[in-house]
């Protein structure tokens, strides 16, 4: 799972935290058109090739010398792992904000900056980004699964199950309208109900009683089934 391995030409979808020592920096990424995690003062795990547990161990000596276990630091391995071997150009990164959430794509490999490493935001990728810094995407406009992702409490997971959504997301952003759930819902019965009228399958004594169900709280009922 954790090995080194050829890079995926398959886009995969990542939920990433940007609050590296507990800082949100996301206004900085997005300036600067990066994505950015945290444990800044491991940049030698950029040298040569190392594997998760050496990650691990990395890790653990220098943040975690003290802990009698290696929970804390199979965490922060798991997460750089994912941050610099496991994301690819053309990936999806989808960022939670108080307002809701940033998407970027993945341009480049993981880099370190040795000028920010005390700010600790040392390890960066360069990314583009589909939202604008001023008008991040409400949570209220994507499904379920994909909200209850964005919920994570540590500092990335994967998301690739929603990598159709992500691109439907960014389509909607582009053409200035995300739907809610509502609003899709209100289109596919206005189209379901246009195609039934041109196919003759549904005469106007028939439509005005679905109109007259719909103003009944049908589409309640259906909503809460």
């Amino acid at each position: 799972m954790f090995e080194r391995g050829e890079g995926s030409m398959k886009r995969n979808g990542w939920i990433l935290r940007i609050s590296p020592g507990g800082i949100d920096r996301t206004d900085e990424a997005l300036k600067s058109n990066t994505i950015i995690i945290g444990w800044a003062q491991i940049g030698r795990i950029m040298e040569g090739s190392l594997n998760y547990y050496e990650y691990r161990r990395i890790i653990k000596d220098e943040y975690y010398p003290d802990d009698e276990n290696l929970r804390r630091a199979g965490s922060a391995a798991g997460n750089m792992w994912r941050f610099v071997q496991e994301m690819n150009e053309g990936d999806y990164v989808v960022v939670p904000v108080a307002g809701g959430i940033h998407i970027a794509e993945v341009t480049g490999p993981a880099f370190h900056m040795l000028e920010k490493v005390d700010e600790d935001t040392a390890f960066r990728r360069n990314v583009k980004w589909h939202t604008r810094a001023e008008d991040p995407i409400r949570r209220d406009r994507l499904v379920s699964g994909l909200h209850s992702r964005t919920k994570i409490r540590g500092t990335s997971a994967s998301a690739s199950e929603y990598v159709d959504e992500i691109s439907k997301l960014i389509a909607e952003y582009r053409a200035g309208k995300v739907l809610t759930f509502e609003d899709g819902l209100s289109s596919d019965l206005k189209n379901v109900t246009l195609e039934k009228l041109r196919e003759g399958r549904m005469q106007h004594s028939q439509f005005e009683r679905f109109l007259a169900e719909l103003g009944s709280g049908c589409i309640d009922c259906c909503c809460s089934a």
